[in-house]
């Protein structure tokens, strides 16, 4: 067994001594796995949620519902205005700033900074999974050895 898959290479050598013909790997998530779900749904909460970070987890999907929720209907409100006070081919910027004066139409940029802000949160936090992984692999692996020994 690869014992690699699933913690870091220090605690994998570690492991590995320790572990001689015995498959414990079902107590285990593979790094593998964690990784793929911070990269495909980590705006979500999916890799918070595989390591039972429930709050974490529900704490992300809903920042992310709520930011894209508060961009769309900013932009809704800005077509819609624009729309109403302009011919459709006369959409451009300074018509639309015309339509629904600066401030709505700069507000625009708030959620997709809180987005940006966000996405770099996202990568750290997934980074952090990945550590959080191992680690939970690490003592579960030392706590099955243990019982095993008993």
């Amino acid at each position: 067994m690869d014992w690699k898959d699933y913690m870091d290479d220090e605690r994998a050598a570690k492991i590995a001594a320790l572990a001689v013909d015995k498959d414990i790997n079902h107590l285990l998530t593979p790094q593998k796995t964690i990784k793929t779900a911070a990269i495909l749904g980590g705006m979500v909460g999916l890799d918070r949620f595989l390591l039972g970070d429930m709050k974490k987890g529900a704490a992300k999907l809903i920042a992310f519902v709520a930011i894209v929720a508060t961009f769309i209907a900013i932009f809704s409100v800005i077509c819609i205005r624009t729309i109403e006070a302009f011919p459709v081919g006369m959409n451009y910027w300074s018509n639309i700033v015309e339509a629904c004066g600066a401030p709505l139409s700069y507000s625009l940029f708030v959620p997709v900074a809180a987005f940006i802000v966000f996405v770099g949160a996202v990568v750290l936090d997934g980074i952090a999974c990945v550590k959080k992984n191992a680690q939970n692999n690490y003592c579960a692996a030392v706590q099955a050895l243990q019982c095993d020994k008993k």
